[in-house]
């Protein structure tokens, strides 16, 4: 009778120990769940305080004074030279060698030379000398100390993209993408000698790798239109005459 009297009281104290631990838990839980109830009534205040700042503030107007309208800037050096002209078109100064208009931001060298124009770009000076560009362009021009086009990359308004890296009298490399015309090219050329050295042409028919010599007059040619089979045309400068190769290789052989 004892021992069940014992084990009846061990039963009850574990049982109010688990009581106990559950409310410490549901206390705990009590604790948290206020504070987040605190801190989520907190951000919604927030965010109302926000919103109605936002609402009384007023939009800038443009006459404001946060809103600067220029017709140009000069940012000078420490030496008081120009180095940098914004404008449009860019303003005149004394520093700046060409005289050409353009509605551009352009990057001075110390002695005036464009280095880099970045906007409705410039005709490109080549060997010192201007050279009308074939269409207005927009984009960006890198030139040599002395002022020549040696890269850029633009949008010409006859619909045409173009990436260019020049040697310094001439065109080097170009890329090129033409709405107009529908195709595209990479053309590829010495700093002497024949124009189109190496070259890639496709449009929607038509794809083209050809390959010429110093003198500009093609050696190899690899064709094929639409579905058709392909060309390898191999050109004798002697004769000035080409042969197709993949044709001979098609046509079977006479007994």
């Amino acid at each position: 009778m004892a021992n069940l009297e014992n084990r009846i009281v061990n039963e009850e104290h574990q049982a109010d120990d688990r009581i106990s631990r559950l409310e410490a838990r549901l206390e705990r839980l009590q604790q948290r769940l206020a504070w987040m109830l605190g801190a989520w009534v907190l951000s919604l205040a927030a965010v109302f305080a926000l919103g109605a700042a936002a609402q009384s503030k007023p939009v800038p107007a443009p006459d404001q004074e946060d809103v600067l309208r220029v017709r140009g800037l000069i940012v000078e050096d420490a030496a008081g030279r120009a180095r940098i002209l914004i404008g449009a078109p860019l303003p005149s100064t004394p520093e700046r060698k060409r005289r050409d208009p353009a509605t551009a931001m352009v990057f001075l060298g110390e002695d005036g030379a464009d280095r880099m124009v970045v906007g409705f770009t410039p005709d490109p000076q080549i060997s010192g000398k201007l050279v009308q560009r074939i269409s207005p362009s927009v984009g960006l021009q890198i030139n040599d100390p002395a002022g020549n086009e040696r890269t850029g990359y633009g949008y010409l308004e006859m619909g045409r993209v173009v990436l260019g890296i020049d040697w310094k009298n001439r065109e080097a490399l170009t890329l090129s993408v033409d709405d107009r015309q529908g195709f595209t090219a990479l053309m590829m050329q010495g700093s002497e000698g024949g124009y189109e050295r190496c070259g890639l042409y496709v449009d929607n028919q038509t794809s083209v790798m050809k390959i010429a010599g110093v003198d500009g007059l093609e050696r190899l040619i690899l064709k094929t239109s639409a579905n058709q089979p392909a060309e390898m045309l191999v050109v004798d400068p002697a004769t000035r005459t080409f042969e197709d190769v993949m044709k001979a290789l098609r046509t079977p052989a006479e007994p």
